[in-house]
């Protein structure tokens, strides 16, 4: 049985509640209605028909659920301090009625720990959770004062939160905008206090995810986001140093310039399951992720990897690129000390200054071109210290001149700090090898050019002391005099079977130095056969491998290239793309799988 008692209330007050709420036209008297439902009372206000909730009874065992309709008219709005101080509500049910929240309603629920707010919410007051330090989840539509907010104190996670310390809350900064022009530009700042309980939020309709959104919230472990975001904004995730989980929604392309900055346990699984819609990820995207990043695994789509973009990412041991990449930026991996193998596909066009910088742990990197670009010469952008720069220094690099031109009487030279563990280069899809490439390289001890190198320049190797194989995939190419001048004399050169060589018998000695062919038989280490890996792409397999395969990176970059086969689940379509690119690396994984897995079987391999 219900008692309802109804009063009217002052013009006064009837214009106050709608300003609170935004109303527009119709009646200006509001009537409260004091509703009695089982001997608990409920409080709401009345306009055009739709009902505002002003107070609610107590919980019962800890549940309130907020009713859709009082009689005829949808609850459309919960007034401001409607829940506050109500310590006795653990779990709260809002129906998708509600469009308004007023400021604070929520203050000081200090027993509530999870709550959902619905689509249906239009408008979100200041403060709505402050003090709500029991809180552990959160699921909201949008984050901050509404859908349209933008780089403002209202457009971050805090604002909900309010700027009142309680017990149980931290203070936190958020990044919210630039203030520009950019060359002396500012971020403003907005202050608030989160419940340090508050681990997991998920965000159900973001039409974005804007400037600093969750930027300082330190005790934040999980987020997801769904919706029609189509970036994630700079800043976003700035300082988050406990996220280890983050789920975009589809439809998602760029991640803005540091969003993840700081970020020093988001995982590796968290990355690799970001939508391949993306295909820009912006400077500074990862600046500092030095824990939980095991690996950098970048997904199908990505097309631009910007400067800096996973600068000191310390922790990680590898990093797969993905052959939708075209440019790395840069200094793009700069710091990125745990590395000792890295591949960069043929797809990349330019690859930035400094790259790979101080990438102290790099023993093996495989390339498609030396440089900037392919097709340079006779500049510092054709030199393999290119890619590892001179603005950075750290102990275990070693400081080298490099001479990329000679114009008489004297050498054009660049600077750079390259690794002092690297000691094997693999070129896999250049034709031009400029002047002066792997000069002062005195570390390096295998190089090999898998592409149709068709010319070399001069002094290439000059300086590179401890150089003991160059080979070459394909016929030898046209040098000049003094292309392997300071050369040690103890160098082998090594060509494709078939090749003329440069017109001597092989083996044999060229210009003092020894002259063979590739031999699988002796260069291919002993490994374990992976008849899952052989099984995928048997049907390839026609061709020899004893122009192909000559050191374990090369192994486990092709075997890497047949779990790639394997996920795509269309080898019809990987068998048209490799034939279509025509490159020497890919008719490699095209015509010898099967073949390599002989040769391993053997027992003088």
């Amino acid at each position: 049985m219900k008692l309802r008692i109804m009063r009217v209330v002052t013009l006064l007050v009837a214009i106050a509640v709608k300003v609170a709420f935004g109303g527009g036209g119709g009646s200006d008297t509001f009537t409260d209605v004091y509703v009695m439902e089982d001997g608990r009372e409920w409080r709401y206000s009345l306009s055009d028909d739709k009902a505002t909730l002003l107070s609610a009874p107590a919980a019962l065992d800890g549940v309130l659920d907020i009713p859709e309709r009082f009689e005829q008219h949808p609850v459309v709005a919960i007034a401001s301090s409607a829940f506050a101080g109500r310590d006795d509500i653990v779990q709260l049910t809002i129906p998708d009625t509600i469009q308004t929240i007023g400021s604070d309603a929520f203050q000081n629920c200090s027993g509530l720990i999870e709550l959902t707010i619905p689509d249906s919410v239009q408008t979100i007051g200041e403060g709505v959770f402050a003090g709500c330090t029991a809180l552990e989840k959160l699921t909201i539509p949008f984050v901050g004062e509404s859908r349209d907010s933008y780089e403002s104190s209202a457009s971050v996670l805090g604002y909900i939160f309010g700027k009142s310390p309680s017990d149980g809350s931290m203070q936190a900064y958020q990044k919210y905008k630039y203030t520009y022009p950019k060359e002396t530009h500012t971020i403003s700042h907005s202050v608030c206090y989160m419940p340090t309980n508050l681990s997991a939020v998920v965000v159900t309709d973001a039409t974005s995810i804007g400037f600093g959104a969750f930027s300082g919230l330190e005790y934040l472990k999980t987020v997801q986001i769904s919706g029609r975001a189509s970036e994630v904004g700079q800043y976003a995730f700035y300082g988050c140093t406990r996220l280890e989980s983050v789920s975009l929604a589809d439809g998602v392309t760029t991640i803005d310039a540091h969003a993840f900055d700081g970020c020093i346990n988001i995982s590796t699984e968290a990355i690799a399951s970001f939508p391949r819609s993306v295909t820009y990820i912006a400077d500074y995207a990862f600046l500092g992720c030095t824990k939980g990043l095991a690996e950098i695994r970048l997904w199908e789509g990505v097309e631009t990897i910007g400067a800096y973009a996973f600068a000191n990412c310390s922790g990680a041991t590898n990093v797969h690129v993905s052959a939708s990449v075209t440019n790395i930026e840069t200094y793009a991996f700069l710091d990125c000390i745990g590395i000792e193998s890295l591949t960069i596909p043929e797809t990349v066009l330019t690859i930035g200054y400094g790259a790979f910088g101080c990438c102290t742990g790099l023993k093996t990197l495989t390339i498609p071109f030396i440089g900037k670009q392919r097709g340079g010469t006779d500049s510092e952008q054709s030199v393999l210290g290119w890619l590892f720069g001179s603005q950075y220094r750290r102990e275990g690099t070693e400081h080298i001149s490099q001479s990329y031109r000679y114009v008489f009487p004297s050498f054009s030279t660049s600077y750079c700090y390259m690794p002092i563990g690297l000691e094997e280069v693999v070129v896999t899809d250049e034709t031009m090898v400029g002047f002066g490439a792997f000069s002062g390289c005195a570390h390096i001890k295998e190089i090999t050019f898998r592409g149709m190198v068709e010319n070399i320049g001069g002094y290439l190797f000059n300086g590179a002391s401890n150089l003991e194989v160059v080979r070459f995939f394909c016929d030898a190419p046209s040098v000049s005099d003094s292309s392997f001048h300071g050369c040690p004399a103890s160098l082998v050169l090594k060509v494709a079977r078939g090749s003329t060589g440069w017109g001597v018998d092989i083996p044999g000695t060229w210009n003092g130095l020894r002259i063979e062919y590739i031999d699988v038989g002796a260069e291919l280490p002993e490994i374990a056969t992976d008849d899952e890996v052989w099984a995928m792409v048997a049907e390839f397999a026609d061709a020899r491998i004893a122009e192909y395969i000559t050191t374990k990176s090369e192994y486990n970059a092709f075997r890497g290239w047949a779990r790639t086969l394997k996920g795509t689940g269309d080898s019809a379509a990987m068998t048209e793309a490799v034939k279509a690119s025509g490159t020497a690396w890919l008719s490699f994984a095209l015509d010898s799988p099967v073949l390599v897995a002989r040769e391993i079987a053997k027992e003088d391999v």
